[in-house]
C-alpha cells in the first residue's frame, strides 16, 4: 500500500471509473460476439468497485494509469491476437500493457538510484544490484505458457512495491532482518528500530559500512 500518499478519492473520480468500466466492459462483449475465435483471449471484464478497492490504497498516479490502460483497450485493434515465440496466445492490447509495465519499473529504479546516488567513489556502487535496482528486460517472449498467468502477477506485483513510501518500511525490515541474523545484537536492532526507514534507506546506499 501507499501509506500518507494514497489517492483522496472524489465523485469525479467515481464517475471516471465506472464510464471506463462500463466502455471497457463493453468492448469485450462486443468482441465475444463478433470475434467468437478470438473471444477467449480478451482481458476479463472489470467493476468499478473491485478496481476502487484497489486504487484507494494507492497514488492518484495509480488511478490514472488504470484509466489509460482500460482506456488503451478501447483502441482499434486493441483485441486482436498475438503469439508469442513461445506460444502464449494473448492480445496486442495484453502486449502494450506488459511493455508498459517494464518500463515503469525501470523507471522506478532509475529515480531510486538517482534519489539515492550510490556511487564507485563512495563504494556503495554494488548496493545497485544487490537492492535489485538494473534495468529489467522484457521477457514476454520467453515465458512458456504455463507460466504465463504467475508471471503477469509477478511482474505487476513489483511495479506496484515501487509506488509509495510503504516499500522503505519493508528495505528497513529486510535490513534489520539481516542484521540480526549475522549479528544477532539486541542494542543494535534496537538502534536500527528508532531511525526513520528512509533514511536507513539513504544510509545503506550511501554508507559503504553499512552497504
Amino acid at each position: 500500500m501507499a501509506g500518507s500518499n494514497r489517492i483522496k478519492w472524489t465523485d469525479y473520480d467515481d464517475k471516471r471509473l465506472i464510464n471506463i468500466a462500463m466502455r471497457f466492459n463493453a468492448k469485450i462483449a462486443v468482441v465475444k460476439i463478433e470475434r467468437p475465435d478470438i473471444a477467449e483471449l480478451q482481458p476479463e471484464m472489470v467493476t468499478a468497485q473491485s478496481l476502487k478497492s484497489h486504487l484507494i490504497g494507492y497514488p492518484r498516479s495509480e488511478f490514472e494509469r488504470t484509466i489509460s490502460s482500460l482506456s488503451d483497450y478501447l483502441k482499434e485493434g486493441a483485441e486482436l491476437p498475438y503469439t508469442t515465440s513461445k506460444g502464449v496466445n494473448t492480445t496486442l492490447w495484453q502486449m502494450e500493457q506488459i511493455e508498459n509495465t517494464f518500463s515503469e519499473i525501470n523507471k522506478a529504479r532509475e529515480a531510486e538510484i538517482e534519489k539515492f546516488k550510490p556511487s564507485i567513489y563512495t563504494g556503495t556502487m554494488h548496493t545497485i544490484k544487490e537492492s535489485g535496482l538494473l534495468p529489467r528486460k522484457n521477457t514476454v517472449q520467453e515465458v512458456l505458457p504455463k507460466n504465463w498467468n504467475k508471471w503477469l502477477s509477478k511482474i505487476e506485483a513489483q511495479r506496484l512495491s515501487y509506488l509509495g513510501t510503504d516499500r522503505y518500511e519493508r528495505y528497513k525490515q529486510n535490513f534489520i532482518k539481516a542484521v540480526d541474523v549475522n549479528l544477532g545484537n539486541e542494542e543494535l536492532h534496537k538502534k536500527l528500530e528508532e531511525i526513520p526507514a528512509e533514511v536507513l534507506v539513504e544510509q545503506y546506499y550511501t554508507n559503504p559500512l553499512l552497504g
